[in-house]
């Protein structure tokens, strides 16, 4: 959901590391994330999370943080377990080689493998590309990417490049594709 981009970016702003996944990953695939990336927040929707991954969860967090400092909260259809937090944070100032995120491969090839982007090459890299391939005009430039989180154009071109070329980015909620597969052409205009 629209949630997903209010969570990549409040971890970049304080330099956690993250991954996304797609909405029909599977129970090894989740597992698979959980033992590659180990993460120390999960937040997932509860469709997403069951069986086998939803007990990794609850059983990391519980190990990271704590049964008295681990809570699960549900709003909504989502599901978070979190150690108490502050509700505001200042921006955690970073090199340019520290990690932003983890986008792993789909496993079409074996096991899928985590490809780490770090703060300054991939965001250099995804301004150039908004600037030389896009040529995006600040101000005046709104971006519609048909993409998921979980993959690097959905990042790079829904969130982040708009963001660096300080354009707006038109992001949907659910399917691009409506009950006629043009939904996506009507949100553009």
């Amino acid at each position: 959901g629209l949630e997903q981009a209010v969570v990549c970016h409040a971890c970049a702003r304080r330099a956690a590391c993250y991954t996304c996944t797609a909405l029909d990953a599977t129970d090894e695939s989740l597992q698979h994330r959980f033992v590659e990336f180990s993460p120390m927040l999960i937040i997932a929707s509860l469709d997403v999370l069951s069986g086998q991954a939803h007990e990794m969860a609850a059983a990391r967090c519980s190990r990271l943080f704590g049964s008295g400092r681990c809570c699960e909260i549900s709003r909504g259809d989502a599901r978070v377990w979190a150690a108490s937090a502050p509700i505001y944070s200042p921006p955690v100032g970073v090199g340019d080689a520290c990690a932003l995120t983890v986008v792993f491969t789909s496993g079409s090839t074996g096991k899928p493998k985590g490809l780490v982007h770090g703060h300054g090459g991939y965001g250099s890299c995804v301004a150039r590309s908004m600037s030389h391939v896009f040529h995006a005009r600040a101000g005046t430039d709104i971006f519609l990417t048909l993409a998921t989180f979980a993959w690097i154009t959905g990042q790079s071109y829904m969130l982040y490049g708009p963001l660096l070329a300080r354009c707006t980015s038109l992001l949907l909620e659910g399917s691009p594709l409506g009950t006629d597969g043009l939904r996506w052409a009507r949100a553009a205009k």
